[in-house]
């Protein structure tokens, strides 16, 4: 900036001559007395001229230079911007395999804190964000489960655990149309998973329809046909839906895998 401004002086000086010498040569002119006086003001005039185009490059040269090094700073900042943003995006990854290792030594308390300061640094991390909804799952913060689910649903995920997740949250608070919806978006991504129509099936139940909950178990036991809780469930659910044939065959079934089970014979005998 100094630079600049004695550049600037040494233009206006050499300016300031220049109009001097031009006053003395006009007033030569006028006079034309002496010629030899008037060719001598024509070339300090010429000096003068010649000294000012020589300032002026200089400021341009000057100006020009500060700009480049201007841009280099600029570029280095760039740079070092980048190199913030990988140190940031490696201290994430350390934080969450700190939280991992918390979560498979069964400290969710410790993993929770670790997960929404990842998260206060960047909102979008989808793994971050699924494990701390999986956090409040398990600690029955179901509200909490739902908003982190229904974000991860909002941005685009085809996870069918997180809508099977959904599912359960919203069920244990009650919002059992919407966790309908939800767990039947999980088996139409992935109609694989006996639990997921076990669990569409609870909510049939529970909104009085045993009859379409007896499909979705008998769906689920065509996946898995010696699960003793669902072969329970499907003859308790054939009881109330009135179908004791259904109940008995059940039974039956389950019976032929804990033979001893005397639960199971008396609700047989029952029938």
């Amino acid at each position: 900036m100094s630079s600049i401004l004695v550049l600037l002086g040494l233009i206006f000086f050499s300016l300031l001559i220049l109009a001097s010498t031009l006053a003395l040569l006009f007033g030569a002119v006028k006079k034309i007395k002496d010629y030899r006086q008037i060719l001598k003001h024509a070339k300090n005039l010429e000096k003068q001229i010649s000294s000012l185009k020589q300032n002026v490059t200089h400021l341009l040269e000057f100006s020009e230079n500060q700009m480049i090094k201007k841009a280099g700073s600029f570029k280095s900042w760039l740079k070092k911007d980048e190199r913030t943003k990988i140190v940031s995006k490696t201290g994430i990854q350390k934080m969450l395999a700190l939280a991992e290792t918390a979560l498979a030594r069964g400290e969710l308390d410790k993993a929770e804190p670790i997960l929404i300061q990842i998260l206060a640094k960047d909102q979008d991390n989808q793994v971050a964000t699924t494990k701390l909804a999986l956090i409040y799952l398990h600690t029955k913060q179901y509200k909490r489960a739902e908003t982190l689910y229904s974000q991860l649903i909002e941005k685009g995920s085809k996870d069918t655990a997180i809508y099977s997740n959904l599912g359960v949250a919203l069920y244990n608070q009650k919002k059992l149309s919407l966790a309908m919806k939800t767990f039947q978006k999980a088996i139409e991504l992935d109609p694989y998973r006996p639990a997921r129509f076990i669990s569409l099936a609870q909510i049939h139940c529970e909104i009085g329809d045993p009859k379409n909950a007896l499909l979705l178990i008998e769906k689920a036991l065509r996946l898995d046909s010696k699960n003793m809780g669902n072969l329970l469930f499907a003859a308790a659910t054939a009881k109330d839906a009135s179908d004791k044939f259904k109940a008995k065959e059940y039974y039956k079934k389950a019976l032929a895998l804990d033979p001893y089970n005397i639960e199971i014979k008396k609700e047989i005998a029952k029938l």
